[in-house]
């Protein structure tokens, strides 16, 4: 479940990019640098909430209500209950984009990760000289590089969707591109 721990750990690092923007912005509220690390913030802390209400939703929820009914429906011995665990957690892995044939989505995502965790390290080394950071520009570049990755996961996972891979993907696009922010 290293995924799930890298997940929580990207959601951390954008909740402490908030309270660092938030101290900052107490002082600079007018700074359109202090506004611009704020809109990238929020970009990337609704990726990470999409990814998180995904697993929530899709592979938890539905992944332990099937589990529960093949429980009530299969159930008549040890062996039963063995099998029907190891359904659930190929199911959930699967779902999870942690099989090997999903390793090239699940890549993209831990680059997104990466890229978050950059840009978390960017924001607390940097030295603040008025309401703008030393580091202003790298971060910058780091967020372009971030939505770079969050359009390319967009559109390989709606390719997927369109040839028939894990349809519960569809969730997933439907939560990220909920305002219609990435575009084909």
């Amino acid at each position: 479940f290293e995924f799930l721990v890298e997940l929580k750990r990207a959601s951390w690092a954008l909740k402490n990019v908030f309270f660092l923007l938030k101290k900052h912005q107490q002082k600079y509220n007018e700074s359109t640098e202090m506004r611009q690390l704020q809109v990238f913030r929020h970009e990337m802390q609704q990726f990470i909430s999409v990814m998180e209400g995904y697993i929530v939703n899709q592979v938890l929820h539905v992944s332990w209500e099937e589990f529960q009914k093949n429980l009530q429906d299969h159930l008549f011995n040890l062996d039963d209950l063995r099998d029907r665990h190891s359904e659930f957690i190929d199911k959930a892995v699967f779902r999870c984009l942690l099989s090997k044939k999903a390793g090239p989505v699940m890549n993209i995502i831990k680059e997104i990760f990466s890229t978050i965790q950059k840009f978390h390290f960017q924001l607390t080394s940097s030295v603040w000289e008025g309401p703008v950071s030393s580091a202003h520009t790298k971060m910058c570049e780091t967020h372009k590089r971030f939505h770079q990755r969050a359009q390319f996961l967009f559109t390989v996972v709606t390719k997927l969707v369109q040839r028939g891979y894990q349809p519960h993907l569809e969730d997933f696009l439907l939560r990220l591109n909920f305002n219609l922010f990435y575009k084909l």
